[in-house]
């Protein structure tokens, strides 16, 4: 599962969104709340079936209780686990 850490002096994440290597969004949420274990998040799964092994991008944006926001962006890969 794929989560958003955050720290003190968050607010609220506002967003969490995935997108596969096409551009394609295959998860977002909304209005996240900052848990020092992590929100919710996103466990692989595109409307009910795991997404196939590959480089997915993500783009989170957090904003901050002084009313800075922030927005960060990355990578994650998945990888066949049946080997």
């Amino acid at each position: 599962v794929v989560r958003v850490y955050t720290g003190p002096d968050v607010q609220e994440i506002e967003y969490f969104r995935v997108f596969d290597r096409w551009g394609m969004l295959v998860y977002e949420s909304f209005g996240l709340s900052p848990l020092s274990n992590g929100s919710s998040g996103w466990d692989g799964f595109t409307n009910g079936e795991e997404c196939k092994p590959g480089v997915y991008t993500y783009s989170v944006n957090v904003l901050f209780k002084d009313g800075g926001e922030v927005m960060y962006q990355g990578d994650v890969t998945i990888v066949d686990s049946s080997n």
